[in-house]
């Protein structure tokens, strides 16, 4: 029997492969790759990458073929910060972006790092909001419109470093957004 979800090197679910599941599959035919292993992958149990390290999977990555690379979070740390700048000077092929909370103050750090773009996320969840940030729904919205703003900003002003590569506004770079699921309790 074939079993096109598995070799002796890899494994994806079956029901990825049953007809039902790939009966509406229609990929276009210039898909993207966006990677988040310099950022999501640090947030396992006990993974943190050191600086060169980031620097050489990163160029792993670019000679894969990934289009984007997410190189990190630069507010958390100066670590991350140094390299995700390291990675935005390279010159890869690959358009490195940055990862934002939804903190305006957050948008300068990304900018100063000489990345095409900024990731920015805010739960959508009012339990998220309300219990790991300590917001309320209407400080919430305030600081999702007033970073939005912020990378829009960013993205009109003329970079203060040779290694800093602005984007066309029209690409979508730095107004780039990713949200969590919305919950029904969303809605006001």
């Amino acid at each position: 029997m074939q079993e096109p979800w598995k070799t002796d090197r890899w494994y994806t679910s079956l029901w990825n492969h049953l007809p039902d599941a790939r009966k509406n599959n229609n990929f276009q035919k210039d898909l993207k790759i966006h990677d988040v292993t310099l950022r999501d992958g640090e947030q396992q149990t006990a993974v943190v990458f050191r600086r060169e390290e980031k620097v050489a999977i990163a160029k792993k990555l670019d000679a894969m073929g990934i289009h984007r690379i997410e190189a990190g979070m630069p507010a958390v740390s100066d670590q991350d910060k140094a390299a995700i700048s390291d990675i935005a000077a390279l010159g890869l092929n690959a358009d490195i972006f940055a990862f934002a909370r939804c903190i305006p103050d957050e948008i300068k750090v990304v900018k100063a790092c000489g990345v095409k773009g900024v990731v920015i996320e805010i739960p959508a969840s009012d339990h998220m909001i309300k219990h790991a940030y300590g917001w309320s729904f209407d400080r919430a919205m305030k600081s999702s419109i007033d970073t939005t703003l912020a990378a829009k900003e960013a993205a009109s002003t003329r970079c203060s470093s040779p290694s800093m590569r602005p984007a066309p506004s029209s690409t979508g770079s730095w107004t780039s957004c990713r949200r969590s699921p919305p919950k029904a309790t969303w809605t006001r």
